[in-house]
């Protein structure tokens, strides 16, 4: 599975629920674990306007892989879900 396209793929589910109303604005986060890897949806991002650039790729002690958006406060919680 490529990074790219799992991005977009947080970005679509993002707007699917902001379409449906279960989320508004920027509430809550959005990741998906790839191997050792985990895409999050940045701080700050809106749920219904979010792109792939708005998806960011941290590794699992949450250190921001390069080339993505800035990482959410709850990168942590994420990470926690996402380990093991």
């Amino acid at each position: 599975m490529n990074l790219e396209s799992v991005r977009s793929d947080v970005a679509a589910a993002c707007r699917e629920l902001a379409g449906a109303g279960l989320v508004t604005g920027s509430a809550g986060n959005v990741s998906v674990r790839v191997g050792e890897l985990a895409a999050v949806t940045a701080t700050g991002a809106r749920f219904a306007a979010m792109t792939a650039a708005d998806v960011t790729v941290v590794d699992l002690a949450g250190t921001t892989v390069p080339g993505g958006a800035s990482a959410p406060a709850r990168t942590v919680t994420s990470r926690c879900a996402h380990s093991g």
